[in-house]
């Protein structure tokens, strides 16, 4: 779906990514056997060309930083910038939720934490 500017494509697996205009928000790549790539309720937030991130995804990933909003309940991503020339682009996660259990939402900006090398915690369950 797109307003021309904004997209989202979602496939019927949950996966898929966002753009805003020509840059790439979160990071998707296409694998019919699993389709486990793109916007779940972890991040790989790109911010960046997508060719870029195609080409060196780990290069691409040291320029995102990320900073935990608590009392917004939201994550506040930026892309540094390489030059003094570039932009640098912003976005926001935030999960708007009715209630947990106790009342806590937890957030982890740490993809080695999070998730394992290779996706192995998300993976395990």
């Amino acid at each position: 779906m797109s307003n021309g500017n904004y997209l989202v494509m979602v496939t019927n697996t949950g996966g898929g990514y966002g753009r805003w205009k020509t840059l790439a928000l979160t990071r998707w790549r296409e694998d019919s056997t699993c389709g486990n790539w793109g916007s779940f309720c972890y991040m790989e937030i790109v911010l960046g060309d997508p060719a870029a991130d195609i080409a060196h995804p780990a290069f691409e990933k040291l320029f995102v930083e990320t900073e935990i909003l608590r009392d917004d309940q939201a994550i506040l991503c930026k892309r540094r910038a390489r030059t003094p020339e570039e932009l640098t682009p912003w976005m926001f996660h935030r999960l708007i939720h009715h209630r947990t259990s106790d009342g806590h939402i937890s957030y982890e900006t740490d993809r080695m934490r999070f998730i394992g090398r290779g996706r192995a915690h998300f993976a395990s369950g």
